[in-house]
């Protein structure tokens, strides 16, 4: 038997997650790094795990689904950024 949660229960994870926007961003912070790490780290942790993955999950995952997905992609520190296409805008 399932067990199906109502509308109101659904988290932004669940319905809406902006992964591209999110993908971008990890793949801006992978290509960032350098073979060492920051002289402000203690020590060297060569299994690094993505930072914004984790955090956009973990955040996702507390939100409702009615919440809005670009306010969602900002207050992880996101930029968004548009493509102009010609004269499109």
């Amino acid at each position: 038997m399932t067990v199906t949660q109502p509308a109101s229960d659904q988290r932004l994870i669940e319905c809406g997650f902006p992964c591209h926007q999110v993908g971008e961003e990890t793949e801006r912070e992978r290509g960032a790094s350098s073979a060492l790490p920051p002289l402000y780290f203690l020590h060297v942790w060569w299994a690094r795990r993505p930072l914004t993955p984790s955090r956009a999950a973990i955040l996702a995952s507390l939100r409702s689904a009615e919440a809005d997905p670009e306010q969602f992609v900002r207050s992880l520190g996101i930029e968004i950024r548009r493509t102009v296409v010609g004269n499109q805008r």
